[in-house]
């Protein structure tokens, strides 16, 4: 449950609870990333080399995290349904 949670907190900013909220937390992965797309996708011309680079920066961030995910979900998982089926309930699927 942790190694999730650290992964959807860089990813997504989940201590906002109202829209207030968004003035008190940092903005994560996730908002980050759609900010840069909603620039590209306003502007009249190509993108920057900037928009490029940040879209490039963000991107290989999200996919380190996705990259953890998986590892929970293929590892984790896979571990606590072993537990589990000692114990003779029937496993978790994450699919």
């Amino acid at each position: 449950k942790e190694r999730i949670g650290e992964v959807e907190g860089t990813l997504t900013q989940v201590k906002a609870q109202s829209l207030q909220d968004i003035l008190n937390f940092p903005t994560m992965l996730n908002a980050k990333l759609g900010g840069v797309l909603a620039q590209i996708g306003a502007a009249d011309g190509a993108p920057t080399k900037q928009q490029y680079d940040v879209f490039g920066d963000l991107s290989q961030r999200v996919d380190e995290q996705l990259k953890k995910l998986d590892e929970v979900l293929s590892k984790d998982v896979k571990d606590l349904n072993k537990m589990i089926d000692k114990q003779g309930v029937e496993p978790i699927s994450a699919e």
